[in-house]
């Protein structure tokens, strides 16, 4: 699922849209950006029913996972991560700078079970 889609210049921080993956047992991340874009790339986790996403108050970042940060030049990056037993999930991309296009891809993975 398409989390985010940035065209232009971002003036401030932007985040992705949240995601809820309860019940999964993992979140594949992708995203891709163009041109001169350049930020800090951070995961961010809440479990309350309806977490405010204009700021940080209601969440808390996913310090066990890295994320490369968007440079200038354009580029790609990919992870899974492990054990998402979060709510919500949404990736924050601090200090933008530069102009570009910044879309970004999450999708779940429940595990299969073997009887």
């Amino acid at each position: 699922m398409l989390l985010y889609d940035l065209f232009a210049s971002p003036a401030a921080t932007v985040y992705s849209k949240s995601g809820a993956v309860r019940g999964r047992n993992a979140l594949s991340i992708m995203y891709f950006w163009t041109g001169t874009l350049a930020a800090t790339a951070t995961l961010w986790a809440s479990n309350l029913d309806n977490p405010d996403k204009t700021n940080d108050n209601d969440w808390v970042q996913v310090t066990d996972v890295t994320l490369t940060n968007p440079t200038s030049g354009g580029g790609k990056f990919g992870v899974t991560v492990g054990n998402a037993h979060f709510k919500y999930y949404r990736l924050k991309f601090a200090g933008p700078t530069g102009a570009g296009n910044l879309s970004v891809y999450v999708d779940h993975v429940v595990a299969s079970t073997n009887l």
